[in-house]
C-alpha cells in the first residue's frame, strides 16, 4: 500500500511557455472544482461519456472510490493544477 507521502506529493512543472503547473494526486476536497468541470464538459457538449450533469453527491461517491482505487495500487490519477 503507498504510503501517505504519496497521496500527498506534489510535482511542479514548467511548460515551454512559462506556466506552471502543480501535478498531484486528487483529495477528496477536489469534490466541488471536479463536479464544476465536468458539468462544465457537459454544457459544451463534449465527446465524453456522461449526457448530464452529475450531482455533488454523485462527485463525491466518485471521487471516494478513485481514491480508493490509487491507494489500493488499482489506479494511477492525476490532477493538473494551475497555482495562483
Amino acid at each position: 500500500m503507498p504510503s501517505g507521502d504519496l497521496l500527498q506529493s506534489m510535482k511542479k512543472f514548467v511548460a515551454k511557455n512559462g506556466e506552471v503547473f502543480i501535478f498531484r494526486v486528487p483529495r477528496q476536497n477536489d469534490e466541488k472544482a471536479c463536479l464544476e468541470f465536468i458539468n462544465e464538459l457537459i454544457d459544451e457538449g463534449a465527446p465524453i461519456a456522461l449526457d448530464r450533469k452529475i450531482t455533488l453527491r454523485e462527485e463525491r461517491m466518485w471521487l471516494k472510490r478513485q481514491i480508493w482505487e490509487i491507494r489500493e495500487k488499482r489506479l494511477i490519477m492525476l490532477i493538473a493544477e494551475r497555482p495562483f
